[in-house]
């Protein structure tokens, strides 16, 4: 599917779709497939790679499994170019070598201490395999990112950065939750987006 879409697309190869992650024109693209899909064989393509790439890892973790589609999930309410690890809760960081094992994350640069997650898959995520867990995963980035915020001193020039660091995730977390955010994470979302906007 990714051959179809860079072909489709007139990439010129896997780099400049990998700079093409920002979600505008893949979203474009799949819901152009989806319009097609309904009389093709293909359908749901995409949604069955990512299974079987998701079945894969959890046969890998074994024992781990639950916690590594819960990190999985979690993933994908945030921005997908570049997830720092700090916003990774400390107990699931071992589990991104995993995730990037099936290409489900690539990391971002070891200097940079981030990881990507494509938008489609993060959609297919989203979409196809949050099951009942969405509360608690919007739950669990708003704690984290309001933990990172938390470190903003505005008479700390230093720490300005995290805020920075913060915004894009912030915003794609509240575009993803859309108009359905659950009531027990309007006190944690509300206020990390006013902060956020400070």
């Amino acid at each position: 599917l990714a051959v179809d879409y860079s072909v489709s697309m007139r990439l010129a190869g896997p780099h400049e779709y990998m700079e093409e992650m920002d979600g505008r024109r893949e979203r474009e693209w799949l819901d152009k497939r989806r319009s097609q899909r309904e009389s093709s064989s293909s359908a749901g393509a995409f949604v069955e790679v990512v299974g079987i790439s998701v079945g894969k890892v959890m046969d890998a973790a074994q024992e781990d499994a639950e916690e590594v589609l819960r990190l999985l999930r979690y993933l994908s309410f945030l921005h997908h170019a570049e997830i720092p690890v700090d916003l990774v809760p400390r107990e699931w960081r071992q589990h991104l070598d995993v995730l990037q094992s099936q290409s489900l994350v690539m990391d971002a640069g070891e200097s940079r201490g981030a990881v990507q997650m494509h938008s489609i898959t993060q959609e297919v995520v989203r979409t196809h395999l949050m099951g009942r867990s969405r509360e608690e995963v919007i739950g669990l980035a708003a704690g984290e990112l309001s933990t990172l915020v938390a470190g903003i001193d505005h008479g700390n020039p230093l720490t300005l950065f995290i805020g920075w660091k913060c915004e894009g995730h912030v915003r794609r977390l509240v575009e993803n939750i859309g108009t359905a955010l659950p009531e027990t994470c309007v006190d944690l979302v509300c206020p990390l987006v006013q902060q956020v906007g400070d």
